[in-house]
């Protein structure tokens, strides 16, 4: 992970392409690729509660079954 900061931003990036950018006022963009998504602060921090517990989830249960995803 690579950290970039300036001094009105900062940027968090890894080597897949997934970056965030803290801007000024706050606000927080999401980049997978070429496809951003800005967010307020609580709404960020809300978004990273859920993947947190998602990610904790995948790693005790190693994913879904195979077969038996909802969406």
């Amino acid at each position: 992970m690579e950290k970039i900061q300036d001094n009105n931003t900062v940027v968090f990036m890894n080597q897949r392409g997934l970056s965030t950018r803290i801007c000024p006022r706050g606000s927080v963009a999401v980049c997978i690729g070429h496809t951003c998504v800005s967010l307020r602060k609580s709404d960020f921090l809300d978004l990273a509660e859920i993947i947190m517990a998602t990610q904790q989830h995948l790693l005790e249960h190693d994913g879904f079954e195979h077969g038996h995803t909802k969406h």
